[in-house]
């Protein structure tokens, strides 16, 4: 019983690493540009709305996503780390399906 209850500590504090991981992420992205009082705000706020919380991990998941799909494009490896973080962020946040696959094929000329 002992062993079980120390296996759930690291898994919760995992997830607790993880969801840190995911909101800096997140911060970073959304918030990038803002005071650091404002961001440390919005960072508190963060902590206690699940909306929050969730759009930070669907954004996170969704980086992950199109970062195994864009290393799969022709013309990825000629891109610098700056440009492909940058078309990663462009795909994110694409209004619609033509917009995205506009950037797709931006990347492959």
């Amino acid at each position: 019983l002992a062993g079980l209850v120390v296996v759930l500590m690291m898994v919760v504090q995992e997830i607790s690493d993880l969801f840190e991981m995911v909101k800096r992420e997140y911060l970073y992205r959304r918030c990038g540009n803002m005071p650091i009082r404002e961001y440390n705000r919005v960072s508190r706020e963060m902590e206690n709305n699940p909306e929050l919380q969730y759009l930070a991990l669907k954004e996170f998941n969704a980086k992950q996503r199109l970062t195994k799909r864009l290393s799969r494009q022709k013309g990825f490896k000629d891109m610098t780390m700056a440009e492909f973080n940058e078309k990663i962020n462009q795909l994110i946040d694409a209004k619609d399906e033509e917009e995205f696959n506009r950037i797709l094929k931006s990347i492959q000329k």
